[in-house]
């Protein structure tokens, strides 16, 4: 209101919502499954928040194939592996939904999402899908994917 320029400091912002850390996976490996529940692809990312206060933004993409005329579904899960595993996005529709239907449909996934995860400790984010129980496929042709996973300051 008096001409001068706000500073995150003189706001009482500090540091928050700057980016602390970037984890970037590369990968072009792919996998299929009949499965109706999810599995697991070769597709994952690891980051170590800083502070328990942190968010983690994390963000893939990806192409997937449906053999025939099928739902493709995708989600994330933090900590896949341990007794904490937790499925981030829907349990019965995950993130990600190709309802196309058409057989030997292809298209991009691309799901993204910030996390609240109140720890320290080391975290994994790894992508599952499933389908209808015909042959659905997480990165078909085996095309190039990135997985990234931001620490954004609290």
């Amino acid at each position: 209101a008096n001409g001068n320029t706000a500073t995150a400091s003189g706001l009482g912002i500090g540091g928050t919502g700057k980016i602390g850390q970037v984890v970037q996976v590369s990968g072009n490996g792919g996998v299929s499954t009949t499965s109706t529940s999810f599995v697991e692809a070769p597709i994952s990312v690891t980051i170590t928040p800083t502070a328990t206060t942190s968010k983690i933004y994390v963000s893939i993409a990806f192409m997937n194939k449906t053999a025939t005329d099928q739902e493709f579904i995708a989600t994330i899960y933090r900590d896949p592996s341990g007794s904490s595993a937790v499925n981030l996005g829907d349990g019965t529709d995950g993130f990600f939904s190709n309802q196309t239907r058409v057989a030997n449909s292809k298209s991009l996934v691309y799901m993204q999402y910030l996390d609240s995860p109140n720890t320290t400790s080391l975290i994994e984010y790894k992508v599952y899908f499933k389908g209808e129980g015909q042959t659905v496929t997480a990165n078909n042709d085996e095309a190039d994917w990135a997985f990234i996973a931001m620490e954004v300051l609290a």
